[in-house]
């Protein structure tokens, strides 16, 4: 799981960097994570967990093959 102080240091290295961050983590983030994440006030932050990026691998053909199974 990925931690709300993970997206902090995450920002804090960004900073002055670009107007939007994305950090993707082959796991899980928590609730605090999230919500670090759109905290008001800081720069954005997209989140995208193992599911997601399955998801957008899938979909983009991107390094992965999708068989049906008999």
């Amino acid at each position: 799981m990925s931690a709300p102080d993970v997206v902090r240091d995450f920002r804090v290295a960004t900073l002055g960097r670009g107007d939007k961050g994305l950090l993707i983590t082959t796991g899980t983030f928590t609730t605090g994570a999230k919500a670090e994440a759109m905290r008001p006030g800081t720069t954005p932050i997209d989140l995208v967990d193992g599911d997601r990026l399955c998801e957008l691998l899938k979909r983009y053909e991107l390094g992965v093959k999708t068989a049906l199974r008999s």
